[in-house]
């Protein structure tokens, strides 16, 4: 059969090459460009209020695109629940644009000036990218020590009113044009102060550090120590459609200085004619004439709490690119659907342009629904970038790598072949498999499996992509889910988090119409019915290569630091008998209701590794012996440490000890440290073997060493000749007392020996001896007890001591009878002691 006959030949040649370079997957939900903070550098942990940080912060920019018009946004969080901080103390925006090219990291130095008012205590300093109209990137967190204790008030207990009912403060409640919303919350003074503030509130559009709508001033408030305070006031009215946050924070009446943490409010405006642009970016920062600008976009539709399919309107994208000098130098506009949606926008180029700036906007029957502009590229002065490396080298030249691999393939074929027919199959194969590795995006960072039926936002913030882990390990996994065009409640939250195979996995269908998928809603209390595609909710099986960390039930979105967003912070240890290894995938998985309407779910995964190669490593602690390296003592017990690597399974045996039965361990961990008990002096080699799940296996071995326990001791005696226990001895004043060291280590034992030797005899002749004397000697000037005191050390370091209390006194004198001749001899024997004692 002819490989292709004819116009068919054409025809499939089109469809091939349609399915691998223009037609995307279809994704249900958006997942934010990924910008991640790899690390957070701060020189100090401890601050006053008014101080300033100083820091840098590295950015790695994983999209193959130049992520443009970023700012930082600085945030100083409190009241910690389950790993979230639920209380916003203060926020500041720092002014200056940046840019990040397509692959690349960036180091970004940053001033951070605290509040002057401030409470006491540990809080969250958290560094996050936003766009300059205040869409929420990635974030990195580190704990801070603020001294304040100065005024402050807190804010809580905070609704959002309509119809007499309390209602989320981030559920997005509808309001119509010009209907006034209206809000109530809690002030309360823990402080020593009596402080006189007034709220403000400030209303942007969409979200914080976007376009302010309006700010107003509330009514003065006093509150004395110890007081709480209940405040009603109104958002501002307005008649525009679309989604709004109203921003409430106290400010001292004198000096005008913020004085309590801020609280937010999601509104809704619901119409047919809202629409926004989230992100924009271009694949590179300066073109040529004849060239074509890649600009992706993601845009939301209107603030429906829901939009059936068949209502959806359509619109037009329109963007143009101009030069410095305010020329055009390319434009394109595009139909689209007016909903939560992405698209990729080729823009011819009409002429050269380095210093690219970009206009986007959302257009319906001739009116302007929504406009956004910003510069491309490094602003002149900014910092030097860092390349990427491999990863970069392969995204940026992609084109010229799939170009290369076809000509190799095709000329290899032609070599071999010669043969026209297969030469062109075999060319056409390599086109498209060159196609499908180097022109597909985001390869190794958060990938999308199903976003379901609603417009759900998902930051995906850690793990980090193509990160190396090993069995045992802590992975920590934070990220946030919000609505993304209409009101932002997300009620019955459930998050779900999985370690499995790098493979695709076909999902299961959670049936979430009579049982409740998430957790009890505060709000709504039990699982409600009817409520749409809670029939379809879709779920990863558990199944041999699906490992299922752990699950979460957040709360509603009322008790994030931003009330719209379903924020996750949570740890959890790599089981070490994981049962597989190697190439992974991290999975989250959402499943939350969006107010009484309908059911929300999403399943996004980021790439990994868990080492498969295990390697066995010994150490020891030895520091409950006062001794170094790997030297214990007799009835002292030290630790053989397991430091082995991706091993789940491990064993201990001690060789050269001819005992029965041998001392070892196998348990199912990675963790499995041993410690030698009572064993004789002498020298041991311990071997550890490790073992992986899938039955890779390593061994090492290590010396150790057990010495003799040392202890200090000594005998007394009057002649050198008869040794007794000192207290069983009485002693004269002025006498000759002798000493002798009965230490245990006196001989080597085991290879540890007595290095110093140092005696001390109370109110003795010579009072101290030091070096190392065995059997030295003393006269004591006066009667009473008496002290000496021995201590010992041995060559490895270690030192003891021993004391002896003696009795010295003056005998009594025994009188009898004696003949003159036995007097003789007394006295002679006297003087014979005294030259003795004198000369000696």
């Amino acid at each position: 059969m002819k490989l292709f006959q004819g116009k068919s030949k054409s025809i499939v040649l089109l469809a091939l090459f349609l399915v691998v370079f223009i037609i995307p997957w279809k994704t249900q939900a958006l997942l934010v460009p990924q910008v991640y903070l790899t690390k957070l550098d701060i020189t100090e942990n401890s601050f006053e209020p008014g101080e300033q940080i100083e820091g840098n912060v590295i950015l790695w920019n994983y999209e193959e695109s130049v992520m443009s018009d970023l700012v930082l946004s600085f945030q100083l969080l409190g009241q910690e629940i389950e790993g979230v901080f639920t209380q916003v103390i203060n926020e500041q925006k720092d002014q200056k644009a940046f840019s990040i090219p397509a692959s690349e990291i960036l180091t970004k130095p940053f001033i951070y000036s605290l509040p002057s008012n401030l409470p006491k205590g540990n809080f969250a300093f958290r560094v996050q990218l936003i766009t300059g109209r205040g869409e929420e990137m990635g974030w990195i967190d580190k704990i801070l020590n603020i001294g304040g204790e100065g005024e402050f008030l807190v804010l809580d207990n905070y609704w959002i009113i309509k119809d007499e009912e309390n209602l989320s403060p981030g559920g997005g409640v509808d309001y119509q044009p010009g209907e006034i919303p209206q809000i109530s919350f809690d002030i309360t003074n823990n402080t020593d102060f009596t402080i006189l503030a007034f709220p403000e509130v400030t209303t942007f559009r969409r979200n914080v550090g976007g376009e302010v709508i309006e700010t107003q001033e509330g009514k003065d408030v006093l509150l004395s120590s110890g007081r709480k305070k209940t405040i009603k006031t109104n958002l501002p009215q307005l008649n525009e459609s679309g989604t709004y946050l109203s921003e409430v924070q106290l400010y001292l009446k004198d000096g005008q200085k913020p004085v309590s943490n801020s609280i937010f409010f999601r509104w809704v405006i619901p119409g047919d004619d809202d629409a926004r642009i989230l992100f924009v970016s271009t694949d590179k920062e300066s073109y040529q004439v004849g060239e074509e600008a890649k600009v992706s976009v993601q845009f939301t539709g209107p603030a429906h709490l829901y939009i059936d399919e068949s209502e959806v309107s359509q619109g037009e994208f329109e963007i143009q690119l101009y030069d410095n000098q305010g020329n055009i130098i390319g434009e394109k506009k595009a139909e689209i659907e007016l909903k939560s949606g992405q698209a990729l926008i080729n823009v011819p180029i009409e002429s050269d342009v380095d210093d690219l700036r970009i206009e986007a906007r959302i257009i319906k029957e001739g009116n302007i629904l929504d406009q956004y502009g910003f510069q491309v590229g490094l602003p002149n002065g900014e910092e030097a970038i860092k390349d990427r490396g491999v990863v970069s080298f392969l995204k940026s030249n992609k084109w010229l790598i799939g170009a290369l691999i076809i000509i190799l393939i095709t000329m290899l074929i032609y070599l071999k072949t010669k043969k026209k027919k297969i030469l062109k199959a075999m060319a056409l194969l390599a086109m498209i498999g060159s196609g499908v590795l180097f022109l597909s995006t985001s390869v190794l960072a958060a990938t999308e499996v199903t976003g379901g039926y609603c417009d759900t936002t998902i930051i995906f913030n850690t793990p980090l992509p193509s990160q190396t882990y090993s069995l045992g390990d802590v992975i920590n996994f934070t990220g946030k889910f919000r609505v993304t065009s209409c009101g932002d409640g997300l009620f019955h939250n459930k998050i779900e988090f999985f370690i499995t195979a790098d493979e695709n996995i076909p999902l299961e269908t959670d049936n979430c119409c009579g049982d409740c998928c998430g957790a009890l809603s505060e709000t709504y209390g039990g699982c409600l019915q009817n409520r749409r595609w809670c029939n379809e909710v879709k779920t990863l099986p558990l199944q041999s290569n699906v490992y299922k960390l752990g699950t979460i039930y957040p709360q509603d979105v009322h008790s994030g630091a931003r009330p719209y967003w379903v924020e996750y912070n949570n740890s959890f240890y790599i089981p070490e008998d994981l049962g597989f290894s190697g190439p992974v995938r991290f999975y989250v998985q959402y499943s939350g209701t969006h107010w009484k309407s309908h059911w929300h779910w999403n399943v996004t995964y980021q790439k990994g590794d868990i080492g498969d190669v295990p390697i066995a490593k010994i150490s020891c602690d030895a520091s409950g012996c006062d001794s170094s390296g790997c030297v214990g003592y007799t009835d002292c017990p030290f630790i053989l440490l397991n430091d082995s690597a991706s091993a789940y399974k491990s064993s201990w045996d001690i060789l050269d000890w001819g005992t029965s039965p041998d001392l070892s361990c196998d348990y199912p961990t990675a963790l499995c440290d041993f410690t030698p008990q009572l064993l004789p002096p002498g020298d041991y080699v311990v071997t550890l073997s490790v073992e992986t799940a899938t039955g890779l296996s390593d061994e090492t071995s290590k010396n150790f060493s057990v010495l003799q326990e040392i202890a200090a001791d000594f005998q007394c005696s009057l002649d050198n000749v008869v040794w007794q226990d000192c207290e069983d001895v009485k002693f004269n004043p002025q006498k000759a007392v002798y000493f002798s060291d009965q230490s245990s280590s006196s001989d080597p034992v085991g290879g540890n020996y007595i290095t110093e030797r140092r005696w001390t005899f109370e109110n003795g002749d010579p009072v101290q001896i030091l070096g190392n004397e065995t059997n030295p000697l003393t006269r004591f000037q006066s009667q009473g007890p008496k002290e000496v005191v021995l201590s010992i050390t041995d060559n490895q370091g270690r030192t003891v001591q021993k004391i002896h209390q003696l009795s010295v006194i003056i005998p009594d004198i025994q009188w009898g009878e004696v003949s003159p001749i036995g007097w003789i001899r007394r006295f002679l024997a006297n003087i014979s002691t005294q030259f003795r004692n004198i000369f000696s």
